[in-house]
């Protein structure tokens, strides 16, 4: 995307609120303001207060639930129908990116959706996404794409506070998260172990085996693109800890936590299982989230 800089126009919805507005005081950027309704039916209306006709902006939510999906909608019409120049998009978390493809019969392809009315609210210049589930799945937006990796500079910081660098190994939750690793681990070269997992039904895991690396009197860093309810994470780590893993550092970039999944790594760090826990703020809630060991990678250290 063009470089972002003092001179960008930037709205930032409630869905990225806080790296947003973090890259925008530290670019010294404009600030767009918006007029942003709840209505006692729950209906939203939201648009700039100020004109932006013939200007070009940077809009940046991520979409975590309907209502950020509504309310980027809602924004992306208003500029639209007020001649806005060019848009460009950073989605830090897209939801429905795990949907890519079908699975069984009659199911929809969720994902190839949520592109097709994003894409045909308004021409869109370009969307950043930040570790999407599955680079393969961006040929559904019909505009320019990118994928950043936020994890790669978030298992930097794991490194950094780390002790013991002779002794790491990358671990992967599962065969699928293997490419990832591949590409953060070209410039480490550490040892790398990954384990086959199936799933019964969803939201529901079962721990195969260990395959790869030997992570016995290990520092194991656990590497995912994120954490959901957090079921294989738990289960990795009980496998890990039945292997004799020296610690165990956890590093995700989408802090969904769903379901409970923030006491899930509470319990797992209070009985010794996790030593840190490093996400990013791709996710508003994740300031919410009560978790011990927690440290918030910000976004906005990549621009």
């Amino acid at each position: 995307m063009e470089k972002i800089d003092s001179k960008s126009k930037i709205i930032v919805l409630n869905g990225a609120k806080h790296f947003g507005n973090s890259l925008i005081k530290k670019l010294k950027a404009d600030s767009i303001p918006l007029v942003n309704v709840i209505f006692a039916s729950n209906e939203i209306m939201v648009h700039p207060k100020v004109s932006l006709a013939n200007k070009s902006v940077v809009v940046i939510q991520s979409i975590i639930n309907h209502d950020n999906l509504v309310e980027l909608l809602l924004l992306l019409n208003s500029l639209k129908n007020n001649n806005i120049k060019s848009i460009e998009l950073i989605v830090p978390y897209c939801a429905y990116a795990r949907q890519d493809k079908k699975h069984a019969p009659n199911e929809p392809i969720s994902f190839q959706m949520i592109a097709e009315v994003v894409t045909s609210a308004v021409a869109i210049k370009e969307i950043v996404f930040m570790d999407i589930h599955n680079l393969e799945s961006l040929k559904y937006f019909k505009t320019k794409t990118t994928n950043l990796s936020a994890l790669q500079n978030i298992v930097a910081c794991a490194l950094k506070d780390c002790t013991h660098t002779k002794d790491i190994v990358f671990v992967s939750p599962d065969f699928g998260g293997l490419d990832r690793i591949k590409e953060i681990n070209k410039t480490t070269k550490f040892p790398i172990a990954y384990f086959r997992k199936t799933r019964p039904m969803a939201n529901k895991v079962k721990i195969l085996e260990s395959c790869g690396s030997d992570v016995g009197n290990k520092n194991c860093i656990l590497i995912d693109d994120m954490i959901d309810t957090g079921q294989t994470i738990f289960k990795v780590c009980e496998m890990l800890n039945k292997l004799h893993a020296k610690t165990i550092t956890i590093c995700a970039t989408h802090a969904i936590l769903s379901d409970g999944a923030d006491k899930t790594l509470n319990e797992l760090i209070k009985n010794g299982k996790i030593k840190n826990i490093y996400f990013s703020n791709s996710i508003e809630s994740i300031y919410e989230k009560d978790i011990k060991n927690k440290i918030i990678y910000n976004l906005s250290d990549m621009f």
